[in-house]
């Protein structure tokens, strides 16, 4: 029977969270849409407390300490921010995130292989979205405006956002056919990389471009790497090169041939360039981009060790471009509003998961692909804040399922080291020891007709407080004492 119940809890988390994710993708983004995907996690939740309930353990690993020591330095960080309360609002958004990472793990932690599970809900809910998005102009508006060189999605979600949602599906429906060999995940890749190069993003060209010639490279050292024959190698060898020849050559073609899904996305990166240089036309929101970094910067430089305080880069925009937004740069945001000590607690986390994960890339593909989402997401910081974007943490969840070096907890252990821990030294000695003798032995302790043995020894520590006691269980002074 409790079998037959946590398989039906699997099955439902599985469910609900590809519902969650696909929700948020279409509906996260605006205040009067939002609720939907909250009820679905909220569900979600307590599906998951049952789980622990019947098991009594939960599933604890150090990146997700980690995790929770940044989160308590942001808040701390409204100490001395600039807006105190715009810090406190960012550090609640960042422990909702880090729960729900947490969540995440422990549900799919016990299942068998929940990092292949959880790659095909992120794919599905990228694949489902992307049918969503084109349903939504209608197929012909969509491709319409394809062809007309538009980006498409704004009137959904920022169009970057989309861009890395799909996008990020197209590289896992790869994966899947490539190493699960399910050659079918390349058709279904199809849609979601129309409408990822639709949105006309720079920073989902490199997602894609990095992604897929990685995928391929590191597909062909594996078979290298398997085969004993040189003639087979050399072929592979040349496979290999061919498909990343073809690659370049197929996007060099389509933008020679001025195709415009492509283009839209190409003069993006060449007014990106013109930018930097100062020659020819430029992208007006590089330029400003360009003028948050230096803001950023500067503001480092003034406040080095502890920054500004979280999330109160927006008083830095304001006297840019009289908008209150984010730098576009998670490095200079955390840099300029955490200073040296938040950046280094956020991006040790990243940099202990990269390591962890290339310890095992050679026979183990899921860590190559965890450890290529992660660095790529790294570099795409550059142009991006997303210290408190949901996929940050999605990434970071399936990291901690590939890696599988959590712990299971029971509460009863949770509860026993808090109250030996300094938390508990300003509660009275009776109330701790009701605590401690409660999470000991599993029943309450009644100091005022103690029974057992063990309840008057409780009963003696508190009563019986001679000041001799002390003496005899030194060991030297009891020498001296007797």
């Amino acid at each position: 029977m409790k079998e037959k119940i946590i398989k039906i809890l699997n099955v439902s988390k599985i469910v609900l969270l590809l519902a969650y994710i696909f929700l948020d993708y279409a509906f996260g983004s605006k205040a009067s849409t939002n609720f939907y995907s909250q009820i679905v996690l909220l569900i979600l939740l307590g599906v998951e407390i049952v789980h622990i309930i019947i098991y009594k353990k939960v599933v604890l690993a150090f990146p997700i300490i980690l995790l929770f020591g940044f989160n308590i330095y942001c808040i701390a960080s409204s100490l001395w921010a600039w807006d105190s309360n715009l810090s406190l609002n960012m550090s609640k958004i960042l422990f909702l995130l880090i729960a729900f990472t947490w969540m995440i793990y422990n549900a799919l932690y016990r299942m068998k292989e929940g990092e292949k599970i959880l790659i095909k809900i992120i794919c599905w809910a990228g694949i489902i979205f992307a049918i969503y998005i084109i349903c939504f102009y209608g197929p012909g508006t969509y491709f319409g405006r394809l062809l007309e060189g538009k980006r498409t999605g704004e009137r959904i979600n920022n169009v970057n956002a989309i861009g890395m949602q799909v996008g990020i599906s197209v590289i896992f429906c790869l994966f899947i056919a490539m190493f699960e060999n399910k050659k079918r995940y390349y058709a279904y890749a199809i849609i979601p990389l129309i409408v990822a190069l639709g949105t006309g993003g720079r920073k989902v060209l490199i997602l894609l471009t990095m992604g897929i010639v990685s995928l391929v490279i590191y597909k062909v050292i594996q078979n290298l790497r398997n085969s004993k024959d040189k003639e087979s190698r050399k072929k592979r060898i040349l496979i290999g090169i061919s498909v990343v020849c073809i690659i370049v050559i197929i996007l060099s073609g389509l933008e020679i041939a001025n195709i415009r899904i492509v283009s839209a996305v190409t003069n993006r990166f060449e007014r990106m360039i013109n930018a930097f240089t100062g020659k020819g036309e430029t992208d007006g929101s590089m330029e400003e981009r360009i003028a948050y970094t230096e803001a950023g910067l500067k503001q480092f430089q003034e406040t080095p060790i502890l920054g500004i305080g979280i999330n109160n880069s927006k008083y830095l925009t304001k006297k840019v471009s009289n908008r209150a937004t984010y730098l576009h740069n998670n490095y200079i945001e955390l840099l300029a509003c955490t200073g040296i000590v938040g950046t280094i607690l956020y991006y040790s986390l990243f940099a202990y998961l990269i390591w962890k994960l290339l310890k095992r890339i050679k026979n183990n593909e899921y860590a190559f692909l965890g450890a290529l989402i992660l660095i790529i997401h790294l570099i795409l910081d550059i142009a991006a804040v997303s210290y408190q974007a949901k996929n940050t943490y999605l990434y970071i969840a399936l990291a901690l399922l590939i890696l599988k070096n959590g712990k299971s907890v029971s509460w009863k252990s949770i509860m026993l080291h808090l109250i030996d821990s300094k938390l508990f030294y300003i509660v009275k000695d009776e109330k701790y020891l009701k605590l401690k003798f409660k999470y000991t032995m599993n029943k309450q302790l009644d100091l005022k007709k103690p029974k057992t043995f063990n309840e008057k020894l409780q009963w003696l520590k508190l009563h019986d407080t001679k000041p001799i006691y002390t003496t005899m269980v030194d060991k030297c002074e009891a020498k001296e004492y007797v």
